[in-house]
């Protein structure tokens, strides 16, 4: 059976909305007031954070959600083990609450900058940081990596190094 053979994203997320998609009201530990978020997709059993930018919907596109379970499925990995945000309609809310509030180990930003993440501007794609208690990867966007080759090659190996796969 092929991914495609699936239902779409958009009917999968209608059905299993009060798992997959929410709006409520997250608090933060130590914060001064509960932060809330716009909606998140995924369980995050893993405490691994996924910040995408897409401005036209909640969470992610459904093709790059495609692409993105693929990707997820090749590490082992499913949407309950990870947890994605939109960095486009959360902007409001600084990074370090939101690796904060999701208690993340691990972070993958696609297709955003450095300084929209409070972070030095020098960083460079594909590599692996060490940021507190966490590691971060850059990375283009979903979108260049599934159509570069050379591109996906050089992300798989970063996934690698970053799940030591």
């Amino acid at each position: 059976m092929s991914f495609d053979d699936h239902l779409p994203t958009s009917l999968v997320s209608k059905l299993y909305k009060d798992v997959l998609y929410t709006t409520k009201t997250l608090g933060i530990i130590n914060a001064e007031k509960p932060v809330s978020f716009k909606s998140v997709l995924g369980g995050n059993k893993k405490r691994i954070l996924i910040i995408v930018s897409y401005e036209d919907v909640p969470v992610i596109e459904d093709k790059p959600l495609k692409f993105l379970l693929e990707i997820l499925s090749a590490c082992k990995l499913t949407l309950d083990d990870v947890i994605i945000i939109n960095q486009a309609t959360n902007r409001l809310i600084p990074f370090e609450k939101v690796v904060a509030e999701f208690s993340s180990q691990i972070i993958l930003a696609f297709s955003i900058k450095p300084q929209d993440l409070n972070l030095r501007s020098e960083l460079v794609v594909l590599s692996i940081y060490q940021i507190n208690n966490n590691k971060l990867l850059l990375s283009p966007s979903l979108d260049a990596i599934e159509i570069d080759l050379p591109l996906k090659k050089q992300f798989w190996l970063a996934l690698r190094k970053l799940f030591e796969v």
